[in-house]
């Protein structure tokens, strides 16, 4: 799950803590470090196709200013996603609640249909 190139549903999102405004940035860590202990299956769609331009890159060739530069914003952040994923720990009893009643509803709701 690690990297840009993952998805979870909005009520699972939300459950985990969602987008926390302290960050200037993508925050996928402090997304999917607290559901690695959560119920369910991950599920690895081998079919789809994602582009994606790394931030260091410049018409499609690696810069190494760019690098450079995308690092030091990155070394910034770290402590930050750090605290917010000691903070959502915290609350992972809670959370793990709420994410089981969400797959039991989704469950429920797939074997009506």
């Amino acid at each position: 799950m690690a990297g840009p190139n993952f998805a979870v549903l909005k009520s699972v999102y939300d459950a985990v803590g969602g987008f926390d405004p302290r960050t200037k940035r993508i925050e996928e860590p402090v997304v999917y470090i607290p559901l690695w202990h959560m119920p369910g299956k991950i599920a690895f769609v081998m079919d789809q196709r994602v582009e994606t331009e790394l931030p260091w890159q410049e018409k499609g060739k690696p810069s190494i200013y760019k690098f450079f530069a995308y690092k030091a914003k990155n070394d910034e952040w770290v402590p930050l996603a750090r605290s917010i994923i000691q903070e959502r720990s915290g609350r992972l009893p809670e959370i793990k609640l709420k994410v089981r009643s969400i797959i039991e509803e989704r469950k429920s709701r797939l074997k009506a249909t």
